[in-house]
């Protein structure tokens, strides 16, 4: 078994882990904050939601979280509201209406690269004019670090890229406006910020972790 797979059938223990153990909220939040990330005047599609811990910064704000696992969303729902719904990263247009700002945390590391070109595809098709996608998932480290490679390497998602790969991936389908690693230890990570490929007149911006 895979390390942390049993987290999936456990969603209380999912967001106590990624809280407390790992610190992934951490640097979640201190990447999207760089951003500009959080306006309540914006609208936000959550996918990949998990138990919703971005609602817990968005009260203010139009947010819809939506999650492949029903125990995550039944989760979600029971600690954030009625803010949630079961739903697929590649079956995005079941939603009929379109945000300024779509999100996936963690997500696109459990998809080959044919999914993932057509979950950005199904996100950018969600998106209002001028929206922006920002993305942040595992990111296999290049560096000396020989913890977050173990770890990564026994992560439950069997896709995890170096940043070499995640921007092939990325520039295929999206016109990236920033695009970086990011780092908690023991873990890598990979940011990104983006719209629709055939938006033009963005310029590529690489800063360092």
């Amino acid at each position: 078994m895979k390390l942390f797979s049993f987290l999936e059938a456990n969603a209380t223990s999912y967001e106590l882990v990624q809280r407390l153990v790992s610190l992934n909220y951490r640097v979640f939040l201190r990447e999207l904050r760089i951003e500009n990330f959080f306006n309540p005047r914006k609208s936000y599609l959550d996918v990949g939601c998990g138990t919703g811990f971005l609602r817990d910064y968005l009260r203010e704000a139009d947010y819809l979280g939506v999650d492949l696992n029903p125990k995550y969303i039944a989760a979600a729902q029971r600690k954030r509201g009625n803010y949630f719904q079961v739903g697929n990263a590649l079956e995005l247009d079941t939603i009929s209406r379109q945000f300024d700002r779509v999100v996936c945390v963690g997500l696109l590391h459990h998809l080959d690269d044919g999914q993932v070109r057509k979950a950005l595809t199904q996100c950018c098709a969600r998106l209002k004019p001028g929206g922006e996608i920002f993305i942040i998932d595992a990111l296999m480290p290049e560096g000396k670090n020989p913890v977050g490679r173990a770890l990564r390497e026994s992560d439950n998602g069997a896709f995890v890229r170096p940043l070499a790969g995640w921007k092939a991936l990325f520039a295929a389908e999206l016109d990236i406006r920033a695009l970086r690693p990011a780092a908690q230890w023991p873990f890598d990570y990979v940011f990104l910020r983006a719209t629709g490929r055939c938006t033009a007149g963005n310029t590529l911006v690489e800063r360092p972790a």
